[in-house]
């Protein structure tokens, strides 16, 4: 009786997702399910903690293999190597200003390439496959709402900008940027 339980836990074990529950036996029972669990209690170390450590390191062996091959056809970009001085250039000629933060900070444009370059790691990310029409549906619209929030938040800082700079032209004389006022004398 216990033979047949255990080979049709067996099976169940070797079978895929979709199959396993097929693989199952119709009823198990009080007695046949505490035996069970008694054995797992006792073997559980030996019969099946082992045999995955041991799975696990075979599977890490092999994958530090093929990564060495991999490297030696071609290795990994090194990080320390200096960005092309055109590069260089161009970030000088960027002015940098952040006046709302402390120097310990980075600079606003720095945080916000950062963000990009993580918005685009996410986006590289996603894993497509054939006629998922859904996924990248979802990805698309996540990108346009993000663009959108992106481009309707710049537009109104640009547009406090013009008022900003409008009302610093409209003030009269006094470049202190302060109204000065008159003082009426009786």
């Amino acid at each position: 009786m216990t033979a047949t339980y255990f080979s049709k836990f067996t099976a169940a074990i070797a079978a895929n997702k979709e199959d396993f529950e097929k693989e199952l036996p119709d009823h198990v029972s009080k007695e046949v399910a505490e035996r069970l669990l008694k054995f797992v209690a006792v073997k559980e170390k030996d019969q099946i903690i082992s045999k995955c450590e041991t799975h696990i390191s075979e599977l890490t062996e092999d994958i530090t293999a093929k990564t060495k091959v991999r490297d030696e056809l071609k290795p990994p970009a090194k990080k320390s190597e200096s960005k092309p001085k055109a590069k260089a250039q161009k970030k000088k000629k960027v002015v940098k200003q952040n006046s709302d933060s402390s120097s310990d900070e980075a600079p606003l444009e720095d945080r916000l390439r950062n963000v990009l370059k993580e918005v685009s790691r996410r986006s590289d990310a996603v894993h497509l496959t054939k006629d998922d029409f859904e996924s990248f549906s979802e990805a698309q619209s996540q990108l346009d709402s993000l663009m959108k929030e992106t481009m309707t938040e710049i537009m109104r800082m640009k547009q406090n900008l013009r008022k900003k700079f409008a009302r610093v032209q409209s003030r009269r004389g006094g470049s202190s940027g302060r109204r000065s006022r008159k003082v009426v004398q009786a």
